[in-house]
């Protein structure tokens, strides 16, 4: 069995210009996330997986964007934040939503957004770079699981309070129709959207109580 590289070999390779080792070690580092984050973070690893989500190839922007959700819930979030992830996460959601998007890659994308979106300041920064829209249009995509992602990572986002849900409501056509829409379809994606629209119910209400 071959010796596993360290982590500072694995951050190289994904600086690398080898598209082939870019995607391995991105895998890897996605593999080792949940116990060698700070490991990860200290070697540059999580600036050099945010420039593959920007200059690799489908495969290696999609491993990039999944090793950058396990990171985040390993403790990361606020260093992916630091490192322009949210941004670059956001324009794979929108590139996956063109003639040229692949479904892994948006897969990928929306899982790591709905992992970020758990934490207040990757949550703003979603806010900020247009990801609400983004996520708001991958429900309509033909994809059950991209649309799973999206209403996972808005109801996370609805968790931070009624801005969000405003952000939403106004995405989403001022009244919630493509969440409303899914619910009626059946399977996982219907009860993400379902637990969303709790979550906005809840935070409305609770916006109202506190007048």
């Amino acid at each position: 069995m071959p010796k596993e590289l360290s982590i500072t070999d694995l951050v190289a390779r994904v600086d690398g210009d080898d598209t082939t080792k870019q995607v391995a070690a991105a895998e890897r580092l996605c593999a080792r996330a949940a116990h060698e984050c700070m490991a990860i973070r200290d070697a540059g690893g999580i600036k050099a997986l945010v420039n593959l989500t920007r200059k690799g190839s489908p495969k290696g922007r999609e491993e990039a964007a999944r090793a950058l959700g396990s990171l985040a819930e390993n403790g990361a979030s606020s260093k992916i934040v630091e490192a322009g992830g949210i941004g670059k996460l956001v324009e794979l959601a929108r590139i996956f939503l063109t003639p040229d998007g692949c479904d892994d890659l948006g897969w990928s994308a929306a899982t790591a957004l709905s992992k970020l979106a758990r934490f207040p300041g990757p949550a703003e920064a979603i806010k900020q770079a247009g990801g609400i829209e983004a996520l708001v249009a991958l429900l309509s995509c033909k994809y059950a699981k991209e649309r799973e992602c999206a209403a996972m990572a808005l109801g996370n986002l609805a968790d931070h309070g009624l801005a969000y849900c405003t952000a939403i409501k106004e995405a989403d056509g001022g009244s919630f129709a493509s969440l409303k829409k899914l619910t009626s379809t059946g399977g996982d994606k219907a009860t993400a959207a379902m637990d969303a629209l709790g979550k906005i119910e809840a935070a409305e209400l609770a916006a109202e109580a506190a007048a």
